[in-house]
């Protein structure tokens, strides 16, 4: 799951479709390094969209 493409296009899509966005950090990867996720995750947050850990999302699901 590319962080600065599958991902991003997906998110903007929820996001303007007024879903809440959860984005689990360690399940995406970015093509052009770990300073791009850093960026892209950025993005994300400021976007409104909350990153977790996948460890964080499993305790919300219990």
């Amino acid at each position: 799951m590319a962080a600065e493409v599958c991902v991003d296009y997906t998110i903007k899509g929820a996001l303007n479709r007024g879903y809440q966005v959860y984005v689990i950090r360690d399940a995406i990867l970015a093509l052009f390094g770990k300073e791009s996720l850093e960026k892209m995750l950025q993005k994300y947050e400021d976007s409104g969209g909350k990153v977790i850990t996948l460890d964080e999302f499993l305790r919300v699901e219990e």
